[in-house]
């Protein structure tokens, strides 16, 4: 699939996963794309490979774990320093009670 319909094809994804309608024509085109690129996956045989890619997916979860941990902690930063602010900036600034 080159680019171009790879880029169609992945906003026609996002819409399926939004559980948004798609037309006839858009969801041939999704149902089409979706096949060719099933059909493109190969599954490695090798067990090397098999180790670096669960090796990696290992990783992908620390850093995500990581990440979130920030998140909260950027989370409880945001509270305190809105609770900080006068009733005026907090109003000026959309933060609600």
């Amino acid at each position: 699939m080159d680019p171009s319909a790879y880029q169609t094809w992945w906003a026609l994804h996002v819409r399926t996963c939004r559980d948004e309608p798609l037309s006839e024509a858009e969801h041939a085109t999704y149902a089409a794309g979706l096949k060719e690129l099933h059909a493109q996956e190969v599954l490695a045989n090798d067990p090397a490979s098999l180790r670096q890619a669960r090796q990696a997916v290992l990783d992908l979860d620390t850093k995500c774990d990581e990440l979130q941990a920030r998140r909260r902690q950027l989370r409880r930063d945001m509270s305190r320093l809105e609770a900080a602010l006068s009733q005026e900036t907090r109003r000026h600034l959309g933060i609600e009670d």
